[in-house]
């Protein structure tokens, strides 16, 4: 066991810590943080649905948009699930709300998602990412800390916003954001990623991706 000091004084070792509404554990797995806002989305699913007689489609998506995904996706950033269960735990939510949708509880959930013009939670986590790279490397986010480095290999094929990929070993490092974003956003066309607004970049990274598989599965990066 270490001893971590500091101003000369032994620290408690703690196995997790919650900063900034996410839960980080020792392992950097973060079971911690998605085992509640799992729950808090269920319960708040619940609540909907116990609190209206009757719920229209467009009524479901209205409370679900606005009230459980953003539950289901803040921070994540830090946080994205590195582990199938928590991935599937998170994108059942998805699943049941689709299903209190009158005529949509036998279709399959694929189906559900393309019928309502709605990505797969997998998705819109690496669609999320893609945005914070665009950000980070026009600006819009600043930083203490380098995040990304630009490419200075030069290519033939590409863009001039590519990104180096540093080499690791470990599984965990490679979940972070600073590697698992890495290929995704090298394989983007130069007219994406050189986009003048945010919204631009994100009308043509959809358009981009319109016939990209995943769009409506759990297998969003595909």
């Amino acid at each position: 066991m270490y001893d971590y000091k500091g101003n000369h004084q032994s620290l408690e070792e703690v196995i997790f810590e919650k900063d900034l509404g996410i839960t980080v554990d020792k392992d950097l797995n973060f079971r911690k943080h998605v085992s509640p806002i799992v729950s808090k989305a269920n319960s708040t699913l619940g609540i909907i649905r116990r609190s209206f007689r009757y719920l229209d489609r467009n009524t479901i998506m209205l409370l679900y948009k606005a009230l459980i995904r953003p539950i289901l996706e803040y921070g994540l950033p830090a946080w994205s699930p590195f582990y199938k269960r928590e991935q599937e735990a998170i994108e059942a939510v998805q699943r049941r709300a689709t299903k209190l949708i009158p005529g949509f509880s036998e279709l399959p959930y694929e189906v559900r998602l393309e019928r309502l013009n709605l990505f797969s939670l997998a998705h819109r986590r690496l669609r999320g990412d893609m945005l914070f790279i665009y950000k980070y490397l026009h600006g819009l986010i600043t930083t203490d800390h380098l995040l990304f480095t630009r490419s200075t290999i030069s290519v033939t094929r590409g863009h001039l916003y590519k990104l180096d990929k540093p080499r690791f070993s470990s599984l965990r490092r490679q979940s972070f954001l600073t590697q698992r974003a890495i290929n995704h956003w090298n394989a983007l066309p130069e007219l994406v990623v050189d986009s003048p607004s945010l919204d631009a970049f994100k009308w043509r990274l959809n358009r981009f991706w319109s016939n990209k598989p995943g769009l409506y599965s759990i297998d969003g990066d595909n």
